[in-house]
């Protein structure tokens, strides 16, 4: 074979295993890149459903017409609240990774020192506090469904 042959055999070979290794450097990023962003969304869930199993607990709770439940009741909520603290301070920790949820989190830390002011009032006003404690948990139930987004 001539050199010419050899040339026309071997730049093909070299020039497929470059496109295929830039190929696979790339999937390879997007693969780390998705697993980290499924870790962080898997976490973020599980906080989402503490703060709504709590809700869930202080609703029920509320409800039942017994004078022992209103220190659980209490201790319940300041859970809850304390729970949804801590869903907003995990996305401002993790910003650059959940970067859709912007506005959602803007919303539920607007209605977070809405109940903080509604608490910290000398009588607390019970269908205000019931309105901000119910649109926190729809706003974390929209937040439950785009982590779940983020899992595909």
């Amino acid at each position: 074979m001539e050199l010419k042959d050899w040339i026309l055999l071997l730049v093909p070979i070299f020039c497929n295993g470059i496109i295929i290794f830039i190929l696979q450097k790339i999937f390879e990023k997007r693969q780390i890149t998705r697993t980290i962003k499924f870790e962080y969304a898997s976490l973020l869930r599980q906080k989402i459903d503490l703060a709504l199993e709590l809700h869930a607990k202080a609703t029920r709770l509320s409800n039942e017409d017994n004078e022992d439940n209103d220190t659980i009741v209490k201790e319940t909520i300041q859970q809850y609240v304390n729970s949804t603290l801590d869903v907003y301070y995990y996305y401002i920790q993790n910003k650059i990774v959940f970067e859709s949820f912007e506005s959602n989190m803007e919303h539920i830390a607007a209605l977070i020192m809405d109940l903080r002011k509604c608490i910290h009032q000398k009588e607390i006003n019970f269908m205000e506090f019931c309105g901000i404690i119910n649109k926190i948990r729809d706003e974390l139930m929209v937040l439950k469904k785009e982590c779940i987004k983020l899992h595909f």
